[in-house]
């Protein structure tokens, strides 16, 4: 009888192996790791942000200004309606990650602590009335980018 002779097997290269960019890893992983990769560079992003901000002497000012950044860029991801793998990256992992809400009501309490009320207020206000407006805006821009040729042909080719 004479035997077979099967070729090595080689380790799949990302998105090669039969189209499939997750090279066969259970679909809860690649999420987790794509979220994960997302949220690095969100939250490195938000830190460098308040940081700088912060030695300058707006650091309740800028949690605002990423609040309504990142509504802005969530707004646009959202009303594009991208494939699940660029919404777990850059919606839930970066966008979740450089938006946040504990830092900002931390931030207004600390305000309220130090009696500056009027300014709390304000933060409160514009964040929320502006990460609101910043996020419609958002979703109008995503929609009709979506809606364009451009748009179209570059879905296409990633």
């Amino acid at each position: 009888r004479r035997r077979r002779e099967v070729p090595p097997r080689t380790a799949p290269v990302l998105g090669r192996e039969h189209g499939d960019w997750r090279m066969g890893l259970p679909p809860a992983l690649v999420s987790c790791a794509l979220v994960s990769a997302g949220a690095c560079g969100g939250a490195v992003s938000r830190f460098g942000i308040s940081e700088f901000a912060k030695h300058r002497g707006y650091g309740a000012e800028a949690i605002c200004a990423i609040n309504i950044v990142g509504s802005l860029a969530l707004g646009v991801l959202a009303g594009t309606q991208p494939a699940t793998k660029y919404q777990l990256l850059l919606g839930t992992g970066f966008c979740g990650a450089f938006t946040t809400f504990s830092t900002f009501s931390v931030d207004t309490m600390k305000l309220l602590q130090q009696d500056k009320y009027a300014r709390a207020a304000a933060l409160v206000l514009c964040s929320n009335s502006l990460s609101v407006a910043a996020a419609g805006i958002g979703m109008q821009l995503g929609s009709k980018l979506s809606a364009s040729h451009l748009y179209s042909t570059l879905r296409k080719s990633l």
